[in-house]
């Protein structure tokens, strides 16, 4: 008996953890793919005064990982000179 209420708590505590790391996991991304989406439209469409940020790995792995931050950080680095 007290097996079977241990593997039902253990469902519940791994049921409840999958639901948090999804949850968590779907913000980031949504955040990761607004990052790269802004990143090709800021170059696609010319927005930037001078010849827009390069689109390298590296830019688009800071896209990814970073998102929307991201992407105002490469424009701010873009705009000091350093290319990433």
């Amino acid at each position: 008996m007290l097996a079977v209420v241990f593997t039902i708590l253990a469902a519940f505590a791994v049921a409840a953890v999958l639901y948090f790391v999804l949850k968590r996991s779907t913000a980031l991304l949504l955040n990761s793919v607004v990052g790269v989406l802004i990143l090709f439209g800021l170059d696609w469409l010319h927005i930037l005064p001078t010849p827009g940020v390069p689109i390298t790995l590296g830019a688009v792995l800071v896209c990814a990982f970073g998102g929307l931050p991201g992407v105002l950080a490469l424009v701010g680095l873009h705009f000091l000179g350093l290319h990433v």
